[in-house]
């Protein structure tokens, strides 16, 4: 083997090592700050990036907790219902949202992540929190009306009104 040759080889092999080593480094890199949303990430407004799970379970609860929620008004009839979101088993679907925040990292895969953590650029990705409804509890709601409004059968008539206005019975 002559010596271009052996060197050749001697730089393929060295910057073979080196990916190798820079590889290990990234991957050991994003292991330890896989804890940890992705800079640039919001929950419905709320900067969740840098933070963990849980600080970030803790930051959107709070800010959803200090939301207002409006009654809601239903009517059957003449019979009406005001309730709450919670009576109805809807809640703000918080868990769902912060794990959604996550997964942002996630499809940005291990290269897209370490780029992004060495860079200091932003996602600027806002995740919204979504409804969630305990069927249970809706069911429950719903039992409950039609237990109000059960009643015997009534004689009923069917009336079509043409465009003018003239009913035919």
């Amino acid at each position: 083997m002559d010596r271009n040759v052996r060197r050749a080889a001697a730089v393929v092999a060295a910057a073979v090592v080196g990916l190798a080593i820079v590889a290990g480094v990234a991957a050991r890199a994003d292991a330890a700050a896989s804890e940890r949303i992705l800079r640039g990430v919001t929950v419905a407004g709320i900067d969740v990036g840098d933070l963990t799970r849980d600080e970030a379970l803790a930051a959107v609860e709070a800010a959803v907790a200090r939301q207002p929620s409006a009654p809601i008004t239903i009517r059957v009839a003449e019979a009406r219902w005001t309730v709450t979101p919670a009576i109805l088993g809807i809640a703000p679907g918080v868990e769902r949202a912060v794990d959604e925040a996550f997964a942002v990292g996630e499809r940005l895969g291990i290269l897209g992540r370490v780029l992004h953590r060495l860079g200091g650029s932003s996602l600027d990705v806002d995740v919204p929190v979504r409804p969630v409804v305990d069927r249970d509890a809706l069911r429950t709601f719903v039992v409950g009306v039609a237990d109000d409004i059960d009643g015997p059968p009534m004689d009923a008539q069917l009336a079509l009104v043409d465009e003018i206005g003239r009913a035919h019975v």
